[in-house]
């Protein structure tokens, strides 16, 4: 072995020493680029992260915001249908009232009247029952309106309620950047 020792001259062996010594200078420099470059991937997907948690925690901010206004809608709402709910039940107790009156009237005016003297006693009798039948037909017609109009204007007001819970609920749902 010394003799293949002493085929290489001496400066062959500074030269491979070198060449070893560049070699690994070239791979301590290649190394701290590839730590430079994991840092700042490592910074980057740290960044992102933080960045989602960010507009994670707005897009909750946001959330809650919009589910408290449409809460705070949506009751404005429903006051405003209890509202025209007893509005509309006081209408109708008056449409009651007025229903008796009616009545009182009706039965006031298709009452028999019995006058003394009075000669054709028959035909007096079929004009009294046809008016009671007529009264008491006219009687129910206005019952029925104004029930009619009470239905009508419930459901006048449960859908005026209904769109605009409609209006409320397209309105929260809509994507406002």
């Amino acid at each position: 072995m010394s003799k293949l020792l002493g085929l290489i001259p001496p400066w062959g062996y500074v030269a491979a020493a070198l060449a070893v010594a560049s070699v690994m200078g070239l791979m301590y420099v290649r190394i701290a680029d590839l730590n430079t470059e994991l840092a700042e991937a490592r910074q980057a997907a740290s960044d992102e992260r933080a960045g989602r948690a960010l507009a994670a925690a707005e897009h909750a901010t946001d959330m809650r915001e919009l589910q408290a206004k449409h809460a705070t809608d949506q009751q404005l709402k429903e006051n405003e249908y209890a509202k025209t709910l007893a509005a509309l039940e006081s209408r109708r107790a008056a449409a009651v009232a007025e229903l008796g009156r009616l009545r009182g009237t009706i039965t006031t005016y298709t009452a028999p009247d019995r006058r003394p003297g009075e000669t054709d006693t028959v035909a007096l009798e079929r004009a009294e029952n046809r008016l009671a039948v007529v009264g008491r037909l006219l009687e129910q017609g206005v019952g029925l309106l104004i029930e009619g109009r009470g239905v009508v204007e419930g459901r006048d007001a449960e859908v005026k309620r209904l769109l605009d819970q409609v209006a409320l609920d397209r309105e929260t749902c809509q994507f406002k950047p």
